[in-house]
């Protein structure tokens, strides 16, 4: 079993950086991951290779200072898995 396996995590900055890196090592250590970015090419192309180490990926584009862009995470984890047990605030 690995650390956080059945955990979901939120990170914010997630395509490029710290927030990819962090991204990478919660998903080697078992979470599903919603990955929020600005950029959309950069976001696409990190979640695709970040999803070869985990289960599943959910990808949010927009600016997190936006309530909506914040919200839309948050909803696509609660759909998806029913819950947020981390969350990453890296953006900016």
């Amino acid at each position: 079993m690995k650390k956080f396996d059945g955990k979901i995590a939120i990170v914010t900055g997630a395509a490029t950086g710290i927030g990819y890196g962090i991204s990478k090592r919660l998903a080697n250590d078992g979470a599903n991951l919603v990955m929020v970015d600005l950029d959309a090419n950069m976001m696409e192309q990190s979640a695709s290779e970040i999803a070869s180490r985990t289960q599943e990926v959910e990808i949010s584009i927009g600016d997190v200072a936006e309530p909506k862009t914040a919200q839309e995470a948050v909803n696509k984890a609660i759909n998806k898995w029913g819950k947020v047990d981390i969350l990453v605030n890296n953006a900016g």
